[in-house]
């Protein structure tokens, strides 16, 4: 597990302190990207552990962990763009099982009754007969989401108009208004102080 440190004498921008209603979550502020306690904690989501290891882990609050998780976009994606690098190697391993997949299914389509449904699920989650997806969501980015943060504001945006019925129907793009007011919520969800 790769855990990344500061540097000695790094300055008060990683590691200050950031004062809201009383109470402070630190490190959190940053002018851009995320912060040493951000890709700690990516890199130890994408082991499998909890956000309350990752928590004790990176030195911040569990719920601190679930609204980065859930309320920061540049979080999201960065979480997002891994598990999809993650995910590529493991595809590129099932699509070399393509060939006999393959094999297996001509077997079983002539000679036997059970078998072939293995090789069925097999093609489809390698892309070949994947039943309704788009082009783009074969198993390496299926439940994943999107690697862009500004597609994630755009995203909440589009959630948070009062009407989904009429955004289906006319599909107007999100507008200036909207998305700063989705990203400014998100942003306030993702900083507020720690429970």
């Amino acid at each position: 597990m790769l855990v990344r440190a500061r540097a000695p004498g790094l300055s008060c921008a990683l590691g200050t302190m950031l004062w809201m209603g009383g109470r402070a979550t630190a490190g959190y502020r940053r002018a851009q990207g995320l912060t040493l306690e951000q890709e700690n904690a990516i890199d130890l989501l994408l082991t499998g552990a909890t956000d309350r290891d990752v928590a004790e882990a990176v030195g911040v609050h569990r719920v601190t962990v679930t609204r980065w998780r859930n309320y920061d976009p540049r979080f999201q994606a960065s979480l997002n763009r891994r598990r999809k690098e993650i995910w590529s190697s493991s595809t590129d391993r099932l699509r070399a099982m393509l060939p006999r997949a393959l094999d297996r299914l001509e077997r079983e389509l002539e000679d036997g009754p059970g078998g072939w449904r293995v090789a069925v699920s097999l093609l489809e989650m390698t892309g070949l007969g994947f039943r309704g997806r788009g082009a783009q969501d074969t198993l390496g980015s299926v439940g994943i989401g999107s690697t862009n943060a500004e597609s994630i504001v755009e995203a909440e945006a589009r959630a948070r108009r009062p009407d989904p019925l009429d955004e289906l129907l006319r599909g107007e793009p999100v507008n200036s208004f909207e998305r700063e007011r989705a990203g400014a919520e998100l942003a306030r969800l993702a900083a507020e102080a720690d429970v």
